[in-house]
């Protein structure tokens, strides 16, 4: 029972946790703030004007298009963590950004994605099934997802966030809950957006898609701290969202 507990135990690094404070937690109540409003922005850009679409004319491959896109606005959506991090003299470890056992901590990743991929990956091999998109498309929707989305939303919520705050909650168990429900809430600016809802119809819409939202925050937060480090979890992160 002992070493079930030790296993599925959530322990972020100390060397991390230690030293954070409530103005670490306050400034990450501001940088979600910030991501919401940048992510609506972003959403009203994308769907309520034709600018996206007439730039898509000119790429055969639209998830390269995609890539091209969202690589800048992904930056941008991260640029207020390196400016924290610079000003409070924090290290990129600090968010999970290392290259420690790296390829190890991919192979794990890849594992970690079957309890959600196994029923896609068996109906592609046992059943002859085929992917929607094939050749250099699915290898640009792969890292579409694996960069512009996984990686983005692992330093964002789980290096940045969940992290700093513990600076505000001390009781672990505690935040991770709180930033499960602030996880599943930064997809809904975008999608409500995307879905020409409003806020209270995609929430009544999108309730289940929220919740299970919620629960995965946790499988990664899970990731996180077991192997200290974004490798792991945005590796799963990615293959998920493509499979």
């Amino acid at each position: 029972m002992r070493k079930l507990r030790r296993i599925f135990r959530i322990r972020f690094d100390h060397e991390t946790t230690a030293n954070l404070n409530v103005t670490d937690g306050l400034l990450a109540l501001g940088y979600f703030i910030y991501y919401l409003v940048f992510i609506y922005g972003f959403g009203l850009w994308m769907f309520k004007t034709s600018i996206v679409e007439d730039l898509s004319i000119y790429f055969s491959s639209n998830y390269l298009f995609l890539s091209i896109l969202y690589l800048p606005i992904s930056l941008l959506s991260l640029a207020p963590i390196f400016i924290i991090l610079r000003i409070r003299r924090q290290p990129l470890a600090s968010v999970g950004l290392t290259c420690k056992r790296i390829l190890l901590n991919i192979c794990i990743g890849v594992v970690a994605a079957l309890p959600f991929t196994w029923s896609e990956i068996y109906r592609l091999i046992v059943q002859g099934s085929s992917l929607p998109f094939e050749g250099y498309e699915a290898l640009f929707e792969f890292l579409y997802l694996l960069v512009c989305i996984g990686l983005t939303e692992e330093v964002s919520f789980r290096g940045f966030i969940q992290t700093r705050m513990l600076g505000l909650i001390r009781n672990k168990y505690i935040a991770v809950a709180v930033v499960s429900i602030m996880f599943a809430f930064m997809h809904v600016p975008f999608q409500m957006i995307k879905a020409d809802m409003s806020f209270v119809e995609f929430i009544r819409y999108d309730s289940i898609h929220l919740l299970i939202t919620a629960g995965m925050h946790v499988y990664f937060v899970y990731l996180y701290t077991k192997f200290n480090g974004i490798v792991a979890p945005t590796v799963t992160h990615g293959l998920v969202n493509f499979m």
